[in-house]
C-alpha cells in the first residue's frame, strides 16, 4: 500500500460516511496490495464503528518503535536512565539483519542510550528494540504506560 492509499483510508469517513462504502472502499484497497488489511475506524459521536479483519492480531514491526522510544524517554524523565547512559547490549539481544549495534558488536558492546534510541527509530535498528523493550520493563511496562497514556488497544 502507498501512503498515498494510506491516506485516503484516513480519509475515507468524510469522503464515505456510511459504514459499508467504507469497508468495500478497504476491501478493494487491500486487494491490491500483498498481505493481510487490518483496519478498524469507530464515530466518536455516535460510536458507529466499520472494521475490516478489525478483529485480527497483527505484528507491529517498526511500529512499536515509536511507543517504545516515547516510553523510555518518560523514564529518563522520571529519572531511570539517562541519555547519555551507556547501555550494555547482550549477544542474546543481537537482531543483526537491520542493525547499526550489531554491526559494530565485536568491537563495541556498550552504547548510549540518546544514540540507541536514535538509531531505533532513524535506521529501523532491532538490536537497539530488543534491549530498549527489555530494559524498559518489556511489555507488562509497555502496557502500564499505555494505560497511563489512556491508549487503548495496543500491546506489545
Amino acid at each position: 500500500m502507498t501512503r498515498r492509499e494510506a491516506l485516503a483510508l484516513l480519509a475515507l469517513p468524510a469522503v464515505c460516511p456510511a459504514a459499508e462504502d467504507m469497508v468495500a472502499e478497504w476491501r478493494r484497497i487491500a486487494s491490491q496490495v500483498d498481505g493481510t488489511v487490518g483496519v478498524t475506524a469507530v464515530n466518536r459521536s455516535n460510536g458507529q464503528r466499520a472494521s475490516l479483519n478489525g478483529g485480527d492480531k497483527f505484528p507491529l514491526a517498526s511500529v512499536c518503535k515509536l511507543p517504545l522510544a516515547a516510553h523510555m524517554l518518560a523514564l529518563v524523565e522520571a529519572g531511570k536512565f539517562s541519555l547519555t547512559q551507556q547501555i550494555d547490549i547482550p549477544r542474546a539481544d543481537l537482531y543483526p539483519p537491520v542493525s547499526v549495534i550489531a554491526e559494530r558488536w565485536e568491537q563495541q558492546h556498550r552504547f548510549p542510550l540518546d544514540q540507541m534510541l536514535e538509531w531505533m527509530v532513524a535506521k529501523s535498528d532491532n538490536t537497539a528494540v530488543q534491549t530498549l523493550f527489555r530494559i524498559g520493563g518489556g511489555a507488562p511496562a509497555m502496557a502500564a504506560r499505555f494505560k497511563q497514556w489512556q491508549v487503548e488497544g495496543i500491546r506489545l
